[in-house]
């Protein structure tokens, strides 16, 4: 129940304040992040909007295996000096950070947490072309479930959501720089680093399919690659529980994936700005498609879900005005349905009762 709460009221609350003349007004002025009392007031209506879905997973207790498993550990290893040759460093320089304040493990968690969302929402304050839905992606694309358990990788992916415009503004240092800085929270978000390349080019679906077929075809010996590497590397331990996704998984995740492509193919209109967009659904699709194959592959469709928080926006901009509160309607079924699979049925996350460590 506290989630629906939640969700109405971020909805409900940001659709009043991004119709509000205050809000509207931010975009008459030729620097619209510029600091002023208008400003000032927005962001901090902003901060009343967003501050309670922050507070509630901060406050989280007990979700997922990772919590009081790798977590708590990861936590009381760092403070007694355990050498940890395998935790990427920014991690472990929060972890540090936090244990020189406390003995409980839960506040590095609630550090993590805060530090993501700040990520996330100051991205979506600055760049998202529609608020109140990339504040709804937040739920439905399952980034604020995902983040309570892959703590790391959703660090990662929220600096990548953040440097998303240096993409599409051709800014390829910063870039660079993001996700360097990300890379220091989970090595993955390397595999990134190719999109501002690919984004420069259209997708031609004819050949992309082709490599999905080829890629198809090639599955038992990707996922012996993969196998081998990992079973004789020093990374073994740090990745065996992830080695194979599950079929309800998959399943999922080709079902929004592959619903988002098709959404995207039949009522978007295409043009320079949304070729990072195309990209990163198809790769979305792609990886669903493979992490029923391939070990570990799974772990990459939460990065391209992650984006669907600024994806999304972009659809409905791009959608014909007349008929674009059909596919809206489908693309909301589509990524609810999702959310309360994974949620609410499928518990995924095991956040279902919600526990703060308040009252553990």
């Amino acid at each position: 129940m506290i989630y629906i709460i939640l969700f109405i009221y971020t909805i409900g609350a940001g659709y009043i304040f991004e119709n509000s003349d205050l809000y509207k007004r931010r975009f008459l002025t030729h620097n619209f992040n510029a600091l002023s009392y208008d400003s000032i007031k927005r962001f901090f209506l902003y901060i009343l909007i967003v501050l309670p879905m922050v507070l509630v997973h901060s406050f989280r207790y007990g979700f997922g295996a990772d919590y009081s498993g790798t977590y708590q550990a990861l936590f009381y290893d760092v403070k007694n000096g355990i050498p940890l040759p395998n935790l990427e460093y920014g991690y472990y320089l929060l972890t540090k950070f936090v244990a020189s304040f406390t003995d409980d493990y839960v506040w590095e968690l609630f550090a993590a947490s805060v530090l993501t969302f700040v990520i996330v929402l100051l991205a979506i304050y600055r760049n998202s072309s529609m608020l109140t839905v990339s504040l709804s992606m937040i739920f439905l694309s399952a980034f604020y479930f995902d983040s309570t358990n892959t703590v790391r990788q959703e660090l990662a992916a929220a600096i990548f959501i953040y440097a998303v415009p240096y993409i599409k503004e051709n800014k390829f240092w910063k870039y660079l720089a993001c996700i360097f800085l990300a890379s220091l929270f989970h090595t993955s978000v390397w595999l990134l680093l190719p999109l501002y390349f690919l984004s420069k080019f259209k997708i031609n679906k004819k050949i992309l399919f082709l490599v999905f077929f080829i890629v198809f075809l090639l599955r038992n010996q990707l996922n012996q690659l993969v196998i081998n590497f990992v079973n004789t590397s020093s990374i073994y331990d740090k990745y065996e529980n992830y080695l194979n996704a599950g079929r309800g998984t998959v399943l999922a995740y080709l079902i929004i994936t592959g619903g988002i492509l098709l959404i995207y193919i039949f009522f978007v209109k295409e043009n320079d700005k949304s070729k990072l967009d195309m990209w990163l659904i198809y790769l979305g699709f792609m990886f669903s498609i493979l992490s029923a194959f391939v070990p570990y592959i799974s772990r990459y469709v939460l990065y391209c879900l992650a984006s669907l928080i600024f994806i999304v926006p972009d659809m409905f901009k791009n959608m014909n005005p007349q008929t674009k509160i059909i596919p809206e309607i489908m693309t909301y079924l589509l990524v609810g349905s999702y959310t309360i699979y994974i949620v609410f049925i499928g518990n995924w996350y095991q956040a279902i009762p919600y526990i703060s460590f308040l009252n553990r």
